[in-house]
């Protein structure tokens, strides 16, 4: 410890999670009936008490504790979990506090519970939480809402009777450079509509029917002799 500064230790406990510690010790104790010292037993029970939370962390002065979350939504991507809930927090405590994620990235709650307009989206300077408020707006609600330059359309050879459109992103949108290509589902709801959504595509997408190419892993050639792109 640095003279003069109280550190944190760098080490964790894993309650509940460290279930096989407390096993080994009852085992010797209730099983084997190993006569040890009082105070290893007394060390056991309280370490069976402390998996009721979750990790805890213990410090020269005070241990802290972390009750376990009474709300959890992940959802699998690449290989891995990741916080995500479109509807509430995605981690939350029976106090009710809690903690928003956007297909793993932590975003303020008001854009999970009401939502942002075109204004709010705008004036947020985090890219990333941008490009979030703008997925759960949707690309192609998001277009239309902020006037983007279209940079081209044609009608979908995958999809007879679509038009498939291509719009640049400004870079004070993104910090990288894409386009958006808004395309409509080939299969009709229930009700008869279809559905219209927007792609983020690479920026040398020169038209839209290479950008929609370019989504199912086509050449342009390729997809302009598709019978039908489901």
């Amino acid at each position: 410890m640095k003279k003069g500064k109280k550190l944190f230790w760098h080490r964790y406990i894993g309650g509940r999670h460290w279930c096989y510690w407390p096993a080994f010790v009852s085992y010797f104790r209730d099983v084997v009936e190993l006569q040890l010292d009082g105070d290893t037993w007394e060390r056991s029970k309280a370490y069976q008490d402390a998996q009721s939370a979750g990790y805890w962390w213990p410090n020269r002065d005070f241990v802290m504790v972390c009750d376990t979350p009474a709300v959890l939504h992940v959802e699998s991507a690449t290989g891995a979990h990741r916080l995500h809930c479109e509807t509430g927090p995605a981690v939350a405590w029976s106090d009710g506090w809690g903690l928003h994620y956007w297909h793993g990235t932590r975003v303020p709650a008001d854009l999970i519970e009401t939502g942002w307009d075109i204004e709010r989206i705008m004036s947020e300077r985090n890219t990333e939480v941008r490009r979030c408020a703008i997925e759960k707006m949707g690309w192609d609600r998001y277009v239309a809402a902020a006037g983007l330059k279209l940079a081209d359309e044609a009608p979908d050879p995958g999809n007879p009777g679509q038009v498939l459109r291509l719009y640049d992103v400004p870079r004070n949108v993104l910090d990288w450079p894409v386009r958006v290509l808004v395309a409509h589902n080939a299969t009709r709801e229930r009700d008869g509509s279809r559905h219209t959504f927007g792609l983020t595509v690479p920026t040398d997408c020169r038209t839209a029917i290479a950008a929609s190419a370019w989504t199912f892993d086509l050449t342009e050639r390729e997809y302009k002799k598709l019978a039908r792109a489901t």
